[in-house]
């Protein structure tokens, strides 16, 4: 027991707050501490890599290519950091098959205890984006980055890509740009947009008219050639809100304009021929990933992490990849009479897309085509004959590529999508021996354009043991968080949410043949719904939800307690020597 007889001797056994780190018993107790605490550690750590070593190995043995190195700490020499690259072998087929125009790199954090990133390499699909190689390095520095795309490099010899899409992330850009001297380093739209947003809104940046100021930072994205870039970035700087704000002058030169190669549509490869201008499908991708996947795996060691990946999300979006694929097949439905014979058996995106611009070209006439040489027409726009009077026509030009040149059109549509706008079809409907067929073959044959043979091979079915990951090994990854009829109700009351909305959104369309097309995706929907929905044979099984729990029987039979009407006492609310006497006399009288 401590006595405490002066101040002096208090302020010895009980310092000030400020100055406890340095008390003798303070330190000593960190001494001991710190010991186990990084005792604990490296046991935890140890455990995982041995648990991630066995899981390497059984990896291997299935076809998968991997490179694993652990992180060790050697006395007097450099620390062997961590690095570990996972590639199955549909991941290398679809790789060399769609990312040899562009590919897409992206990280994502705090997925597990450890602070290390998880890369993840896309590419664009014809059906959707796809992870085709994923890989866990030590930091996000350059070099590390660098080390695990030459391992990819090597994996992968015919794979040449000649675009790259990254966020604005120097050492990733540094990083490819090293490995792959030969492609072009490009920013996503999305994240550049963002970023925009983002800094005009702040009120520390002073931007009073940051709709204009958006305008015309979009205005030079959007240049399709040298000469209108030059153009618009000389309107920008002459408006006052440039002239006038120091900050947005320091911001946009230093940081957007000295790097506009990477973002401003004339500067990008003129033989580009998939539209990937955006990672925003990336994004929700890794939202999935995280809500869905890996929800709860925070305080999780990596080998839980990377055992959800490779065993749960991986053969699930391939196994989604190969179904979406399947559905567009005319083996799997029969396709409506209102369809192009030449965009049956198609990607739906594709095939979508050229339906609504060939709608739009039936309001062309025959005399608003012409023809401007040898494979190239000039399509009027002006559809009425005072257009033609007041103004002068303006023409686009069409042409449909050769052996050496991709197929081409001077309207934005086309510059945004790479896929056949209105005029290109207005030269399918009004020029004989023109159609889909009469475009070059390199533009035809693009594996975005055409299904994917190897999914027509496999079953629709979701238990096809040929939809897993590799052979022989299935998902059996269990989340560490909720019950599964807490996940089943959370999942279910997320459908009736976006039911909700699309209900919404639907009363505010007015384009009849978008809601044609609507009608149909709802009732493709509602079909799959039905037969994944309790059924004996043929006859559905009707769902009853859990009665809410009751109070107990003798709960029912409680009365609620009779309230007593108290008397309130008159004058209460006033105070003074009359009130004193108002009170008695009332009180006197009562009596």
């Amino acid at each position: 027991m401590i006595v405490v007889a002066t101040e002096q001797m208090f302020a010895a056994y009980f310092p000030h707050v400020t100055e406890h780190k340095h008390h003798p018993i303070v330190e000593k107790a960190q001494k001991v501490r710190e010991p186990i605490k990084n005792h604990i550690k490296r046991l935890t750590l140890a455990g995982s890599k041995e648990v991630l070593k066995d899981l390497v190995e059984s990896w291997k043995q299935d076809g998968c290519s991997i490179e694993y190195r652990p992180s060790q700490e050697r006395v007097g020499s450099t620390a062997e950091k961590f690095l570990l690259c996972f590639q199955t072998p549909w991941q290398r087929r679809l790789l060399v098959l769609y990312g040899q125009q562009m590919c897409l790199l992206e990280a994502t954090y705090r997925t597990s205890r450890y602070s290390v990133p998880i890369f993840f390499l896309y590419v664009r699909t014809n059906v959707n984006y796809i992870v085709v190689g994923v890989f866990v390095t030590q930091s996000e520095r350059k070099e590390d980055i660098r080390e695990a795309l030459e391992v990819f490099k090597k994996w992968n010899a015919d794979w040449n890509p000649s675009n790259f899409m990254v966020d604005s992330c120097k050492a990733e850009i540094g990083a490819l740009e090293e490995v792959f001297a030969d492609s072009k380093v490009i920013l996503c739209d999305f994240h550049r947009e963002k970023a925009w947003i983002s800094w005009t809104k702040k009120k520390d940046h002073g931007v009073t008219c940051k709709d204009d100021v958006l305008k015309m930072l979009r205005a030079i994205a959007d240049s399709g050639t040298a000469e209108e870039f030059e153009n618009s970035t000389l309107f920008l700087k002459q408006h006052p809100a440039w002239q006038t704000n120091e900050r947005l002058r320091k911001w946009f030169s230093t940081k957007w304009l000295c790097q506009a190669e990477r973002w401003v549509n004339a500067f990008k490869k003129e033989d580009l021929r998939v539209a990937v201008y955006t990672n925003n499908g990336i994004e929700r991708q890794n939202e999935t990933l995280k809500d869905s996947y890996l929800k709860g795996y925070k305080d999780c060691s990596l080998s839980d992490t990377i055992t959800a990946i490779v065993q749960d999300f991986l053969p699930r979006s391939y196994q989604r990849y190969i179904e979406l694929n399947a559905k567009c097949s005319s083996d799997y439905r029969a396709y409506s009479q209102n369809v192009l014979p030449y965009l049956q058996d198609k990607p739906r995106i594709v095939a979508e897309h050229i339906m609504t611009r060939h709608q739009e070209s039936l309001m062309f006439t025959k005399g608003q085509v012409t023809s401007a040489g040898e494979a190239t027409f000039k399509v009027n726009t002006q559809t009425t004959p005072q257009q033609y009077t007041q103004t002068k026509p303006q023409q686009h030009s069409v042409f449909l590529g050769s052996e050496s040149q991709m197929p081409s059109c001077t309207c934005k549509d086309w510059q945004k999508n790479l896929l056949p706008c209105k005029h290109f079809c207005a030269v399918f409907n009004l020029v004989p021996g023109s159609s889909w067929d009469s475009l070059c073959l390199a533009y035809r044959e693009n594996p975005l354009f055409v299904l994917d043979e190897e999914c027509l091979k496999h079953s629709l079915d979701g238990s096809d043991a040929s939809v897993a990951l590799y052979p022989g090994r299935r998902s059996t990854v269990t989340k560490p968080s909720d019950s599964k009829q807490q996940t089943k109700a959370r999942k279910r009351q997320k459908c009736c949410n976006l039911l909700k909305d699309l209900a919404d959104k639907v009363y505010q369309l007015q384009d009849e043949s978008y809601m044609d097309r609507v009608i149909v995706k709802l009732e493709d929907l509602l079909e799959e719904v039905r037969q994944h929905a309790p059924h004996d044979g043929s006859l559905a099984l009707s769902y009853t939800p859990p009665a809410k729990r009751r109070c107990s029987e003798a709960a029912e039979h409680l009365r609620p307690l009779e309230k007593v009407n108290r008397r309130k006492m008159q004058f209460s609310g006033t105070v003074g020597r009359r009130a004193e006497m108002a009170r008695k006399m009332h009180t006197s009288i009562n009596v």
